[in-house]
C-alpha cells in the first residue's frame, strides 16, 4: 500500500500549476531523491520526472484541444515552456510529431478533442 509520502508526492506534481522540482519535494518530505525515485517506480511504475513530464504534456493536449491556437509560441509561454524549441522537442518526445502537424489532424480526426485521450495510431 502506497505511504503517505508518496501520495502527497504525486499530488505536488499533478496538482500545481506550474511544475514543482523534484528537489522541493524531496526536501518537503525529508527524504532523498533515490528513495522518492523508488517509491514512484515501485508503486506507479515511472519515476517523479517522467510523471511530472507526463502531466506536463497533458496539458499541452488539453490546450490545443480546447482552443486552436494561431502561434505555438504563445502555449509554450502559457505552459512555462523555457522557449518554442524546448516545447516543440517535449512534444515530438512523446508523439514523434510537431505540434504543427498534430494540430492539422484535430480537424481531421475529432477523437483528438477529447482529453485525456491517446494519440491515434495510422
Amino acid at each position: 500500500m502506497p505511504n503517505q509520502k508518496l501520495l502527497s508526492s504525486i499530488d505536488s506534481l499533478l496538482k500545481g500549476k506550474t511544475p514543482v522540482s523534484i528537489t522541493a519535494i524531496c526536501q518537503q518530505h525529508n527524504i532523498s531523491r533515490k528513495h522518492l525515485n523508488y517509491l514512484f517506480q515501485e508503486y506507479l511504475g515511472v519515476s517523479p520526472k517522467m510523471l511530472s513530464s507526463l502531466n506536463r504534456f497533458q496539458s499541452i493536449l488539453h490546450t490545443i484541444s480546447r482552443a486552436m491556437p494561431d502561434k505555438l509560441t504563445d502555449i509554450a509561454y502559457e505552459l512555462d515552456f523555457f522557449d518554442q524549441a524546448h516545447f516543440n522537442n517535449n512534444f515530438k518526445r512523446f508523439t514523434g510529431l510537431k505540434p504543427n502537424d498534430y494540430i492539422k489532424n484535430v480537424p481531421i480526426k475529432p477523437t483528438l478533442k477529447i482529453v485525456p485521450h491517446f494519440l491515434p495510431v495510422d
